[in-house]
């Protein structure tokens, strides 16, 4: 598969754990620039999910 191809699967693909825990899909495509996507991942990962605080109410 051409790199371009590639691309183009990853950008399909990283707005679904987005979408699941609650937030606006184009937040997903901050996986894709170097850097940001560490700290965007250490943040999913430690701060409450909107979809949680739906379910506690």
């Amino acid at each position: 598969m051409s790199p371009k191809g590639t691309r183009g699967m990853t950008t399909n693909i990283e707005p679904m754990p987005v979408l699941r825990a609650g937030y606006p899909g184009p937040r997903g495509l901050l996986i894709l620039i170097p850097l940001v996507n560490l700290a965007f991942i250490y943040f999913l990962a430690f701060s409450r999910w909107p979809v949680e605080e739906g379910r506690r109410e």
